[in-house]
């Protein structure tokens, strides 16, 4: 009852703390039509405090404080802001409603004030953070705000966070969490910064060796392997026409001897077209043979310049016919050579 009515005196105020003052600031006075729209504001806030509602009642004095700044709308507001739990803004608006009702002769704003001080006074918590080691440069936040150490500093009930830095220390960041009427005593070690550690060494790939690209010496290699295929399918072959041949001699050689046993003796030239035929057989064995080796003697050749074809350009990365980086670069040569009862390959390979 004792709020309602001094709401009803701080609106009443309103009219005649607006003519006291309108000779030093008649620019900015309030018209007739602010100051009936600020008295209804401030009766639906009246409304909102009975019901409890505090945030919509801070909301509504708040714009009545932009139309007149009264020590009632003070008080209203500071005590929408400890309903609300915001201790610390609201001891400031106590402080400050006193302040001016005293400077205006408010004794009825002055006998609420005083007494709401003392009680938000005891109730808002206090924290202090004290520094190991004390660092004279060192810089302290609560909330993110700039505080002195080692001193109390006023801070509503809840959680806070602190954080500590000083040149060349460190400390864990801190959550300090108090109640109304606590005193935090909350000490806050600073050790050494550890030295920045190194960048890691950017890693350098080793670039992939592309594979080298074979030149043909003057388009030789795709020649040399068709010969030296050609070559060894002849060799096969006539190999083993040589075995079939030899296998047709043995044959003959067999029918002769018993075709020649039934002869008389007298006839010396009668077993003659046998011989012939068995002699026949065994040269054409021979020749196969013969063919055979050459044709195998060819593959060789040809697969081992291939082979050194191969080499080279692992050495060089590619062959050239003419050796361009100013290495000689022989070509490998083989040639035949038949002797009595030998036959034999001689070269540069």
């Amino acid at each position: 009852m004792f709020l309602r009515n001094l709401g009803r005196f701080t609106l009443a105020a309103l009219p005649v703390l607006t003519q006291m003052a309108q000779p030093a600031w008649a620019a900015d006075a309030p018209s007739d039509a602010q100051l009936s729209a600020a008295r209804d504001l401030f009766i639906s806030a009246e409304k909102d405090e009975d019901a409890q509602r505090w945030s919509d009642a801070l909301e509504k004095l708040q714009r009545v404080a932009q139309v007149k700044l009264t020590p009632g709308i003070r008080y209203h507001t500071a005590l929408c802001e400890e309903h609300l739990g915001r201790l610390v803004a609201a001891l400031t608006d106590y402080k400050a409603a006193a302040d001016q009702a005293r400077a205006e002769n408010a004794n009825d704003v002055l006998r609420l004030v005083d007494r709401r001080i003392a009680d938000s006074n005891e109730r808002v918590p206090r924290i202090m953070i004290v520094l190991v080691p004390s660092l004279p440069d060192a810089t302290v936040r609560l909330d993110g705000q700039p505080i002195a150490p080692g001193e109390a500093i006023l801070a509503d009930p809840g959680t806070h966070a602190i954080d500590v830095s000083a040149p060349g220390r460190t400390a864990p960041p801190t959550i300090v969490t108090v109640q109304e009427h606590d005193t935090a005593r909350l000490e806050v070690k600073l050790g050494p910064q550890p030295p920045p550690a190194p960048a890691p060494a950017p890693k350098v790939e080793a670039p992939r060796p592309e594979p080298s690209p074979v030149v043909p010496e003057n388009g030789r290699s795709p020649k040399e392997r068709t010969v030296a295929i050609v070559a060894a399918a002849t060799a096969v072959g006539l190999a083993a026409a040589g075995f079939g041949a030899y296998l047709v001699a043995s044959l003959k050689h067999t029918d002769s001897v018993q075709a020649c046993a039934q002869i008389v003796s007298q006839q010396t030239d009668a077993c003659d077209e046998q011989k012939n035929a068995v002699r026949a057989w065994d040269w054409a064995g021979v020749g196969a043979w013969t063919a055979a080796a050459a044709a195998g003697t060819v593959a060789v050749v040809s697969l081992l310049r291939l082979h050194h074809e191969a080499s080279r350009v692992a050495r060089r990365g590619a062959v050239r016919p003419d050796g361009a980086d100013g290495e000689t670069v022989p070509s490998p040569s083989a040639r035949i050579v038949v002797g009595p009862g030998s036959m034999g390959i001689q070269g540069t390979f």
